[in-house]
Order: structure tokens, then sequence, then C-alpha cells
């Protein structure tokens, strides 16, 4: 319903704004491990993709206009915008780590008719390392945040896609939930490049 009005945009901003913060109190409340903290970074991905999907809930709220009232939780909310591309870009930084600690089983995500599964792995690696740093830094932001929605998008078609058509079963549909995982991935990278966004 949300992302209905969303699209519409019917009380785009608010909702947008509620998004984030709902998707962020699941992540400190129930994502985050509570005393013993996993050193495994395994265990930390799908607490960032929620965290991921939080902040980028918060810049499509950014990205809309902002009407003249509004309530004190939206007002409240708004004040996490600007963390939405920290949470994006420290996730990537992440995320492209895991490329080479988990090298040998990334490489079995990559097509068999792909030549070279090794180097794609590493160089999937570099660019989301290198994406997420240029997005957390402010180094050419628009471009590497640019460059990363292109990068995710590809991945998006030629391997996410794929594989879901594949196995749509395997891990309780695990599959076709990473092909909207990439796509939202992509999309906020490119809402990321699209303009400046608040700091």
């Amino acid at each position: 319903i949300a992302c209905i009005c969303i699209i519409l945009e019917i009380k785009a901003r608010p909702i947008s704004l509620i998004i984030g913060g709902v998707l962020l109190l699941l992540v400190v409340l129930f994502q985050i491990p509570g005393q013993h903290m996993p050193k495994e970074p395994a265990l930390w991905i799908n607490p960032m993709k929620e965290l991921v999907l939080s902040g980028g809930a918060f810049l499509a709220a950014g990205s809309l206009v902002r009407e003249s009232k509004i309530s004190q939780l939206e007002n409240f909310l708004e004040k996490f915008i600007p963390a939405g591309k920290y949470f994006f870009g420290v996730t990537m930084l992440v995320f492209g780590y895991t490329h080479f600690l988990y090298r040998d089983f990334v490489v079995t995500l990559i097509p068999n008719w792909i030549p070279g599964n090794v180097f794609w792995t590493y160089f999937g690696g570099v660019a989301l390392m290198a994406g997420g740093l240029g997005i957390i830094v402010n180094i050419k932001r628009r471009l590497a945040a640019n460059l990363l929605g292109i990068a995710i998008f590809t991945w998006f078609i030629i391997l996410h896609i794929p594989r879901a058509m594949a196995d749509p079963h395997s891990g309780n549909g695990n599959e076709i939930t990473s092909v909207f995982e990439a796509l939202s991935f992509s999309g906020i990278a490119f809402l990321i490049g699209r303009k400046k966004v608040k700091s």
C-alpha cells in the first residue's frame, strides 16, 4: 500500500518517512544482535539489507517536495534523510568486502556462460567497495552512485533474474527476494546519483 501511494504521489513524502522509520526501528529492535555480537560478517548481511531499504525510503522522502506544515513525527523522521546515503554506502563497502571473504561462494553465483568467475567476483567486490567509499567520503559521490546503480542493475538482469527463474523455491524463495533487493538497491543508488542529497 505504501509503495502504491509513493508511486501515485499520494502523501508520498510522509509515507516514505514513516516506512524509513519503521524499517530502521526493525533493524534496531530485531536485526541487530544483542549481547552476542557476531564476528561473522555473513550474519550482518540481512540487517544491512534492511538498513539500506530504510535509507532508501528516507532518500525517497528527501527527493520529494516538503509541505509547509508537517507533523511532529515527520519533522523528527526527516532528520534521518541525510543518513540514507551513509546506510547505503557503508553496506556496499561491507558487501564488497564479503566478495573477498566468501570468494568461493560468490564464484558460484556467476553464470557459467560468463568466463573468468574469479575475476568477476573480485571486480564486483572492488566496484562495491569503491562505490560505497565514494558515497561515504563524498569523492565523486554522484558518479560513484550512478556507476553502482548501473552495476547492480546489470547484476539484477544477468544474475538475479535468471537464478530466480531457474530455482524460485529454494531458501524459502530467497532467489526471488534477491531480485527485488537488487532492483531496489540499484534504484537507491540512482537516487543518490540523481542530485545532491541533503548533507
